[in-house]
């Protein structure tokens, strides 16, 4: 198990990872048998879920399992973590270098992020007529240091330069020692510590937004 940063490596060594199988069966009858060679897998493959899941606890990150079809299979049989497992590269990749598995499954999880997006977007435009959307940076701020944040939506590259006077954002037009570069991270980053989500829009979704809009709990 390693991390990546799109098709990047950051983190080779992840935990308890690698993990060996070492359970052994005893009776020479089970092991002629497919369905008894299947239960040891999949009780190896229980262990090794249990122990992704430990990793994800701290680190919720989308995962790909690289192995043979046959084992994909049976892994997914047997996981409770349906809702990470973004994807599956095929064949034994055993003696890979962990950068060329990130190569392979970066177009696998852009994909599917795409898909997530998609979906964000189509939450955000239903919620329009329910009042629960906001695109003014101040009524923005509000919500989510008042844990309202569910969802802030900032298009790709957008950045925007501003000063907090008074407990309230303004925008300015240069940049100086007493304005921030972008405005915007003081929202990611408050978004993010009262546990909403953040997702950056590729295209002109929010465009009549401004850049900018947050999805509300209520």
């Amino acid at each position: 198990l390693f991390e990546a940063f799109n098709d990047l490596v950051v983190k080779k060594a992840v935990d308890n990872f690698p993990i060996t199988n070492e359970v052994v069966e005893v009776d020479p009858h089970r092991l002629t048998m497919a369905a008894g060679t299947d239960n040891l897998i999949e009780n190896f493959f229980k262990h090794v879920d249990n122990e992704v899941a430990k990793v994800i606890n701290n680190r919720p990150l989308p995962v790909v399992v690289c192995t043979e079809e046959r084992n994909y299979h049976h892994y997914e049989k047997v996981t409770a973590l349906h809702d990470y497992i973004v994807g599956h590269l095929s064949r034994n990749r055993d003696d890979e270098e962990a950068r060329l598995i990130a190569h392979d499954s970066w177009p696998v999880v852009r994909e599917k992020l795409k898909e997530s997006r998609q979906l964000c977007i189509e939450d955000l435009r239903k919620a329009l007529s329910s009042g629960n959307v906001m695109s003014d940076l101040n009524d923005i701020s509000r919500a989510i240091n008042e844990g309202r944040g569910r969802t802030l939506f900032v298009k790709n590259g957008l950045y925007k330069p501003g000063v907090i006077l008074e407990g309230r954002i303004e925008i300015v037009e240069e940049v100086s020692d007493q304005v921030r570069a972008d405005i915007l991270d003081e929202l990611i980053t408050g978004s993010i510590n009262h546990g909403g989500e953040v997702v950056f829009v590729d295209n002109k979704a929010l465009d009549e937004f401004d850049g900018v809009a947050l999805l509300t709990r209520y």
